[in-house]
């Protein structure tokens, strides 16, 4: 596919860190549809064992060509020491998909870093995948890995997170063939967006269609795959597309606020069926609205079609709306709701949201590594330090040790009541 100056479309897939460059020599192995393949680590021996020419060992004089051994802070000094290979790496293509497996050091540092990078240098279109830490793995390395991810959805077009605990879950595989298995996750999906944007089809998807598609940073992005094949080759891959792995918990709860499906299929497949699919599909994941399609045709898939849906997902505690139902119009703000067909002014001091003409200030952006400084614990307090308010007893149990004599009343005062409770007087300790 071409780009509006008729040049063909450039595409750059780069791996970070350990699984980064594993899945980039996979993508390298596998062809990637003319895609340029490229790996960064902070580890030398990972680098020696990956075929891929354009690869970039950062931050040597800070890890000694020996990895960040996981910490973050050693994965900033060597971004820092190195950044003018890393805007090379970053630089130079019309789309960058950026690979990783968060959690270490290098990954979830080094790899919202080249995103950023590309996205100020160029790219017209800038993808993250991201393959999640296992839960077993500790807090640590969980924290460490939602902080990234957060950040590259603001800074990426799409950023998609491969939840290994689901894709590991259904495996009975040994452990190293389960995790190579998990990564060619994402060797499926980046070659997915690939061929998708490179060769061009029936109904094509080009960089305006993923934009639409992907119209809002910061929300999550999502991804799966569905094959199906014979007669029910329709429904099977929806079912399949549906449950995907990739998903996490499925179609149902992601609350989908937008789907581009991209359908790969033989020369045999009819078009009502392309119908029917688009129409299950989209249903399965609830968009009725900026729903993006493209199709090709593959000779090699006769009696198969293989069908990935990628979208943003919306917010989870948005319940899905019923095709048809009217929508509700948002609830007014309390203070205006409160002061709404009443013609009362607000008392003095305060203002309606509506009516503050003072604007809020900008937080101070905190750059490339906010995400890797956690937030800072407060101060714990000494005993005591804190203030509070004295708590009083009701009235009629006020008179403690005298409740059994005679009331001691004068001008209408009980001085048995010690006088900072007859007088209301509240003490601060």
């Amino acid at each position: 596919m071409q780009t509006e100056t008729g040049q063909k479309l450039s595409i750059r897939v780069a791996g970070v860190g350990g699984a980064g460059v594993k899945i980039a020599a996979a993508l390298c192995a596998a062809g990637c549809g003319g895609a340029d393949i490229a790996a960064v680590d902070t580890d030398e021996a990972s680098l020696r064992d990956c075929p891929v020419e354009n690869a970039a060992c950062v931050g040597k004089t800070a890890t000694g060509g020996m990895g960040s051994g996981g910490d973050p802070a050693t994965a900033k000094e060597a971004a820092i020491s190195d950044l003018a290979a890393l805007k090379r790496i970053a630089s130079g293509a019309d789309v960058f998909i950026c690979v990783a497996g968060l959690g270490g050091g290098t990954g979830s540092v080094i790899a919202p870093i080249l995103a950023k990078l590309a996205a100020e240098n160029g790219a017209k279109l800038v993808i993250s995948f991201s393959l999640m830490p296992l839960s077993v793995e500790g807090v640590d390395k969980s924290s460490l890995a939602e902080r990234s991810v957060r950040y590259m959805r603001k800074v990426c077009d799409a950023a998609a997170a491969l939840p290994n605990d689901i894709i590991l879950a259904r495996s009975a595989l040994p452990v190293k063939a389960a995790f190579e298995a998990a990564n060619m996750y994402a060797v499926s999906a980046i070659g997915e967006i690939c061929a998708m944007l490179l060769n061009r089809g029936v109904v094509n998807i080009g960089i305006p269609s993923f934009k639409k598609a992907f119209f809002q940073k910061g929300l999550p992005t999502f991804f799966g795959i569905g094959c199906g094949k014979g007669a029910n080759a329709v429904g099977d891959a929806a079912a399949e597309l549906a449950s995907s792995p990739l998903l996490g918990g499925g179609a149902a709860g992601l609350n989908a606020e937008s789907l581009m499906i991209s359908l790969v299929c033989g020369e045999d497949f009819e078009m009502n069926k392309m119908q029917s699919l688009l129409e299950t599909v989209s249903q399965a994941f609830g968009v009725r609205e900026r729903i993006c399609f493209g199709a090709s045709v593959d000779k090699s898939m006769q009696g198969r079609i293989r069908v990935c849906a990628m979208g943003l997902a919306g917010n989870p505690e948005r319940a899905p709306q019923a095709p048809g139902a009217a929508s509700k119009p948002p609830a007014a703000p309390r203070a205006t709701a409160e002061l709404a067909g009443a013609g009362k002014n607000p008392p003095e001091g305060e203002e309606s949201a509506a009516g503050s003409s003072e604007e809020p200030k900008p937080k101070k952006s905190r750059g490339f590594f906010s995400f890797v400084r956690p937030k800072a614990k407060p101060a714990p307090r000494e005993p005591g330090a804190e203030q509070s308010e004295f708590k009083f007893v009701e009235m009629s149990e006020q008179r403690g040790f005298f409740e059994d004599t005679p009331v001691n009343m004068r001008k209408g005062e009980d001085l048995d009541v010690p006088t900072f409770m007859r007088r209301n007087i509240k003490i601060n300790l």
